[in-house]
């Protein structure tokens, strides 16, 4: 009987492993989803003023600045002539503001301005006159 359980020892062990092995095979491939979107979720309130502040334009086309007077009054005179348009000099600082127009609407003044681009003042721009 001993000789038999020698002859069935190496059976079973053999047995056994190959058991062990056919149940625990090797680890599958994995299976990786990267997201290539971030969702951000943001709670942004915006609140409206009930009563929006008036703000005062007083809007003009500046058409050149000079810090000479009398360069200033030369310009004002070859814009009269060229456009047949008054042109006022307004003092800021040092400087003397060569500008066209009064407005409150920013569509006038910026049609004004393209008005004077297309005459050959290419640098004009709209100006806000109550700004400091």
């Amino acid at each position: 009987m001993k000789n038999k359980l020698i002859y069935l020892f190496p059976v079973i062990t053999l047995l056994l492993s190959i058991s062990y092995f056919a149940c625990s095979g090797a680890p599958e491939d994995e299976t990786v989803v990267l997201r290539d979107t971030l969702e951000i979720k943001v709670d942004t309130v915006i609140k409206q003023k009930k009563n929006p502040e008036r703000v005062n334009l007083l809007l003009a086309v500046q058409l050149a600045a000079f810090n000479n007077e009398n360069r200033a009054k030369d310009f004002v005179t070859s814009v009269k002539d060229k456009t047949g348009i008054a042109v006022d000099i307004k003092r800021s600082g040092s400087l003397y503001l060569v500008t066209a127009g009064s407005f409150t609407s920013v569509d006038k003044a910026e049609d004004y301005c393209e008005y004077f681009k297309k005459k050959g003042y290419d640098k004009a721009f709209v100006k806000n006159l109550n700004s400091k």
